[in-house]
């Protein structure tokens, strides 16, 4: 498993990260968060987006919050399926949720 930051940028009251992540079944995640810290030091995700992609490139899923689904329930959250093209609805979601969910997606049945 390799791991790459692609840009980062941190401050004292918030940040932005992008990064890629090859995982051990040789699909990747490209990974970007902006994200501010509250006052009780906690942190909140503002916007993301996580494209998880086969080996080859294509894509698998991508979880997002770009405004460009109005029409969705969740507005602006939801996902992308690679193989249908359909863009769903979605929630609100973190890196580690998603890490989650790969696995989840990933193991055999």
């Amino acid at each position: 498993m390799r791991f790459q930051i692609r840009r980062e940028r941190i401050t004292d009251g918030s940040g932005y990260l992008r990064a890629r992540v090859e995982l051990l079944d040789e699909s990747w995640l490209e990974f970007s968060e902006y994200f501010e810290r509250l006052p009780d030091n906690t942190i909140q995700v503002l916007t993301y987006s996580y494209h998880w992609g086969h080996a080859d490139g294509s894509l698998r899923m991508r979880w997002d919050n770009t405004p460009h689904h109005p029409s969705l329930a969740g507005f602006p959250h939801h996902v992308h399926d690679g193989p249908t093209g359909e863009v769903r609805p979605g929630a609100g979601i973190n890196i580690f949720a998603v890490l989650d969910r790969i696995a989840a997606l990933s193991s055999p049945s």
